[in-house]
């Protein structure tokens, strides 16, 4: 593991969604993917069904193998979403490449947004993973997944250390899209990296650090860009084992910790012990 990683978010704008667009979708991204190579990170992520939205593939298949390619060639993660289609059933997937562009995981989006499993006919996942990199612990989600708070708690409770989220959060969603983003950084101490559309009504793409204050680290504007942060994991990793709150015993030393304070471990003071309990009177009333 490394004390620090450099990661990239890609916004592009996905001029069509049609088959016609497919190909210059996947130009842009490769030249704005080469620019984050430029800038030395070490995983890219993509937005959510970024050669378009009117495309469903196999996995592997063609849009996977420039992936595999330029993950290999450029040696750096990277993950970028797209409609699957694996026999007769789609999903919302986004692939993981590690550096050698090799498919490590696949995420199926498992929270699905209203019209997805009407009209786009798009089938549910079931499996959430962290993926073991080189730098440290990491999970992906596909936009409706970080919206739904048990989702990315888990992932954080099996070791998660940054979630990638590939997103089309609506732009009438933006305000809450950002909010949302930087509370399920603090409240489960992860860094967040979300990668949207650029030009057009989906968008919002940001890194965020689980910090109470200047936790933007980059947003993007509405035009087609890449922002690139670089991520301390060593800071992260010490602020999870302990909190100077635990460590007061009067209110003196209270008000002398908490102007010093960056950040705080809420998923400490968890108690999963009444959750469960609770759950179980819910489940066993219906």
């Amino acid at each position: 593991m490394k004390d620090t990683v450099k990661v990239a978010a890609v916004q592009l704008w996905i001029k069509s969604e049609l088959k016609s667009g497919r190909e210059g979708n996947i130009e842009r991204a490769i030249a704005l993917m080469e620019e984050a190579v430029a800038l030395e990170a070490d995983f890219i992520c993509l937005p959510e069904l970024f050669i378009g939205a009117g495309l469903s593939e196999p996995i592997p298949g063609p849009t996977t193998d420039v992936l595999s390619d330029f993950a290999r060639d450029n040696k750096v993660y990277l993950t970028g979403g797209l409609f699957e289609k694996a026999g007769e059933i789609k999903y919302n997937s986004t692939p993981v490449f590690d550096r050698k562009g090799q498919i490590i995981f696949n995420h199926r989006k498992v929270n699905l947004f209203p019209w997805e499993p009407t009209f786009r006919k798009s089938t549910s996942g079931d499996v959430l993973k962290v993926l073991d990199l080189d730098f440290g612990k990491a999970g992906v989600l596909l936009c409706q997944d970080l919206a739904i708070p048990e989702t990315p708690r888990i992932l954080v409770l099996k070791g998660a250390e940054i979630l990638f989220v590939p997103s089309r959060m609506p732009a009438q969603f933006l305000t809450f899209w950002k909010r949302l983003c930087r509370v399920r950084a603090l409240e489960n101490n992860v860094f967040v990296c979300s990668a949207g559309m650029a030009k057009q009504k989906w968008i919002g793409s940001l890194i965020v650090a689980p910090k109470f204050e200047n936790d933007v680290i980059v947003e993007c504007g509405p035009d087609q860009q890449i922002i690139t942060a670089e991520l301390d994991l060593g800071w992260l990793r010490e602020t999870r084992k302990d909190s100077p709150l635990y460590h007061v015993t009067t209110w003196k030393e209270i008000e002398q910790v908490l102007p010093r304070m960056e950040t705080h471990s809420f998923i400490l003071d968890r108690r999963p012990d009444l959750y469960l309990e609770e759950i179980q009177k819910i489940d066993s009333e219906k």
